[in-house]
């Protein structure tokens, strides 16, 4: 039976659920239908983090407004978060998906216009709402998607999604403004989220039903409390190295930080799998573990950077 937004599947039949002795498959066509999409936003939202610092700089900018302009659309996916995953339990994954990829789309293209900096850092707020949910919906998509049994694995995969853009999308995009102009990566940018916004439109998603609770009582879930807490002080650093290492580069005389975003990714395209199996066969310990040894990496690699005076501090800051 057809909806005009989504297609309603009998549970025996939805992906992620298993029909009694049946393992369903993990690689199935939605799955990799929001992969690619997924992936297409990623290299979009990738490119625009070693770049979008270095045009702030040429048109004006110094260090503290790059800043602003990567804290503006933090702040603004950190607000919307809450919002959007309400949304999705009321008003369905696809529909939501396909608005935050529609917004970050709209202001992606408004780019191309080459504004000023102080405009440019306010639409980096509207922007941030736009990958807030469309962030929060694909993460929620796949999780829905994928079998309960091979959770960890799945997500794990799926994960490989923004470490393959983050190796590949910021030599690209330094490429791109060296060879051509900041317009042309823009551009690129924005037919990029077009094309995860094309892979988006044939997923068939099961109608979900809505949720009863209101709003105010959805954003208190305590058992988030502990992992969110985590991740945003996290967070913090990670935004705060990505914000200013562009210049602090280009400052130390080397050529850029794209190797410091590779090895980033090349690093975690070994181990995202691997954490997802931990998670799967050990659990909570499992996660625990998982989640120490990435702190404990990052206090290592944070008095790297700061010291970063050659290629090989970039890169081995990035490996941890």
């Amino acid at each position: 039976m057809e909806t005009q937004e989504e297609t309603v599947v009998q549970p025996s039949a939805q992906e992620g659920q298993a029909l009694p002795g049946v393992n369903p498959p993990l690689w199935t066509a939605n799955f990799i239908l929001i992969c690619l999409s997924t992936i297409a936003t990623f290299f979009a939202f990738h490119s625009l983090i070693p770049t979008l610092p270095i045009y702030i700089q040429q048109f004006g900018g110094g260090p503290g407004v790059a800043g602003l302009a990567l804290g503006s659309l933090t702040l603004a996916a950190v607000m919307i978060r809450p919002v959007t995953g309400w949304a999705l339990d009321n008003y369905g994954r696809k529909p939501i998906y396909l608005g935050g990829l529609l917004i970050f789309l709209l202001v992606t293209v408004i780019f191309t216009w080459m504004i000023p900096v102080a405009v440019l850092v306010a639409l980096r707020f509207v922007q941030g709402i736009g990958w807030g949910v469309l962030n929060t919906a694909s993460t929620t998509i796949a999780s829905d998607i994928v079998p309960l049994h091979r959770m960890g694995e799945g997500i794990g995969f799926f994960s490989l999604t923004a470490s393959i853009s983050l190796a590949i999308a910021p030599g690209i995009s330094l490429w791109i403004i060296n060879s051509f102009s900041f317009p042309v990566l823009f551009i690129t940018s924005a037919a990029l989220v077009l094309f995860a916004i094309l892979l988006a439109l044939p997923i068939r998603y099961p109608l979900t039903e809505k949720q009863a609770a209101p709003f105010r009582f959805i954003i208190l879930e305590k058992t988030a409390l502990q992992p969110a807490t985590v991740i945003l002080f996290y967070t913090f650093t990670y935004s705060s190295v990505l914000s200013f290492l562009p210049i602090f580069v280009l400052e130390q005389g080397l050529v850029s930080s794209g190797i410091f975003l590779s090895a980033i990714a090349l690093t975690t395209l070994i181990t995202r799998p691997l954490s997802g199996l931990t998670v799967d066969r050990w659990g909570r310990g499992g996660y625990n573990l998982i989640m120490l040894s990435g702190i404990l990496a990052t206090l290592l690699a944070i008095p790297i950077l700061s010291q970063t005076t050659a290629m090989a501090h970039l890169t081995a800051g990035g490996i941890l």
